[in-house]
């Protein structure tokens, strides 16, 4: 006998199935829609025709399929939660008269904690009625057994006793006592059944005060008992007693002396103007509460480090700098370079500024740099004499690149012509020809103005003849020198 578990789609092992004709064959290719599938269940003690119908190849609530690799004629059988929402012994039967021998199975349907509990994790949900033969007695709470407690550890308990000893639990919960090494820390809230009431505080400061001392000697007889005085008229124990309202000369020089060279304690606030101290002031330990007068200051160190000066310039820088009506700068705008005797242009962030120098027919570069030169990037191989660029005469460096080459295009009459298409072309030394440029001419937006990149190979020459054309404008030609 299988079990199944209540209301639960569940897929069963079906089978054998055997060839009807010798009774041995395996069928393992059967139609599975000419199968007649019958469940009978015994529901609550009745037998109940739950399936009569024939399996379905999928897609239905029967499907029934050959078990892959299988070859003794086994077969998947699926069943609905709704075939099985029952409890009780099930008879299963598969049967096609004209293919196989009839085939039957027995099942016992149980509710799913029977079946979880015999099958999987789950415990049985059960109910106690008896024990050892005896009625179990009904719960003052239900769902909570009431239990009569004979023996604790072997020790036969009375009403009230747990044994030799209580382990207590320690901490300031419900039913625990807070103690530390047996001892338990009392909080007094009741002196003989009367309630304590206090300002908060005041009776544990008190008791302190009272108390805690380190050789006490006195006792309650000791404390003399004062009623109410309402008027004091004279006091016979005072040494140097005022008379009308003021101290005698004698208190006052008392007072004098008993005067701090230093205050120690907290000065509340100064609320008039400070004239002046021209004495030494030795220390003030306490915190100033506030002073509302001004306070003259002198600036003399910065972080423990003394300033020093020639006299006057600090003040006068100081005032030089911020003594301005509109200030709208900052120490970000200050420059972190200082321009050179030879008129070095310094940036706000200390880098330094390329330029290019543009040489006309007829200039010269001295040979001799007689003020400070701030940095060469490019290797000098050396300079020997004076370098004179003559009348149409560009230099470039030799062998590398020189991009966006720029030249103008005029027309016959001398003036700037734009939206031309220009084919600019060079001669290298003693070049046979001209020879296009392999850049594309381009033109400085509509200015007349054009540019042509010259790759490294197309200046590795001594000199360069340069020309640029185009249909409807005079040539433009160049002689460029080179330099290693």
């Amino acid at each position: 006998m299988r079990y199944l578990r209540q209301n639960t789609d569940t897929r069963i092992t079906v089978g054998p199935f055997l060839d009807k004709t010798d009774g041995i064959t395996p069928e393992v290719a059967l139609t599975v829609t000419s199968e007649k599938l019958t469940l009978v269940v015994d529901n609550a003690g009745v037998p109940t025709l739950v399936l009569d119908v024939a399996p379905t190849a999928s897609g239905g609530a029967n499907d029934m399929v050959h078990i892959t690799g299988d070859d003794s004629g086994f077969y998947d059988l699926e069943l609905a939660a709704a075939n099985v929402n029952y409890v009780g012994r099930a008879m299963l039967s598969l049967n096609d008269v004209a293919t196989h021998c009839p085939v039957f199975h027995e099942f016992m349907i149980v509710p799913g904690n029977v079946y979880d509990s015999m099958f999987g994790t789950d415990l049985l949900d059960v109910s106690v009625v008896q024990l050892l033969g005896t009625a179990w007695l009904a719960p003052g709470v239900a769902g909570t057994p009431d239990v009569n407690a004979k023996l604790i550890g072997a020790t036969a308990q009375t009403g009230r006793d747990l044994g030799t000893s209580v382990l207590l639990s320690s901490g300031t919960g419900t039913g625990q006592l807070d103690f530390t090494s047996g001892v338990v820390k009392a909080n007094l809230v009741q002196i003989l059944g009367t309630v304590l009431t206090e300002t908060a505080g005041y009776l544990a400061a008190a008791f302190k005060q009272f108390f805690n001392i380190a050789s006490p000697t006195s006792t309650m007889n000791l404390v003399t008992a004062v009623t109410t005085v309402t008027t004091a008229t004279t006091a016979t124990n005072l040494t140097n007693a005022p008379t009308s309202g003021d101290f005698t000369s004698t208190m006052k020089t008392s007072l004098n002396a008993a005067t701090p060279a230093s205050v120690t304690g907290a000065v509340g606030s100064v609320t008039g103007a400070v004239g002046s101290v021209t004495g030494a002031v030795g220390s003030v330990t306490g915190a100033v509460g506030s002073v509302t007068a001004t306070v003259s200051a002198n600036l003399i160190s910065i972080l423990g480090t003394a300033l020093t000066e020639t006299a006057g310039l600090i003040a006068g820088g100081f005032k030089k700098f911020f003594n301005v009506a509109a200030p709208t700068a900052t120490c970000l705008s200050l420059p972190d370079a200082v321009p050179g005797a030879n008129g070095g242009v310094p940036t706000t962030n200390g880098t330094k500024i390329s330029q290019t120098v543009d040489l006309t027919a007829g200039q010269t570069i001295a040979a001799t740099v007689a003020g400070a030169v701030g940095s060469v990037t490019g290797a000098v191989g050396s300079v020997t004499a004076a370098v004179t660029v003559a009348a149409g005469q560009i230099v470039f460096k030799k062998n590398v690149a020189r991009p966006n080459f720029a030249f103008p295009m005029f027309d016959s009459a001398g003036a700037l012509k734009t939206g031309l298409t220009v084919t600019a072309a060079i001669r290298k030394d003693a070049g046979a020809a001209f020879a296009a440029l392999a850049g594309a001419v381009t033109e400085i937006g509509a200015t007349g103005w054009y540019t042509v990149d010259f790759a490294q190979a197309e200046t590795n020459a001594d000199t360069i003849a340069f020309s640029a054309s185009a249909s409807g404008a005079n040539p433009t030609c160049y002689t460029i020198l080179t330099q290693a």
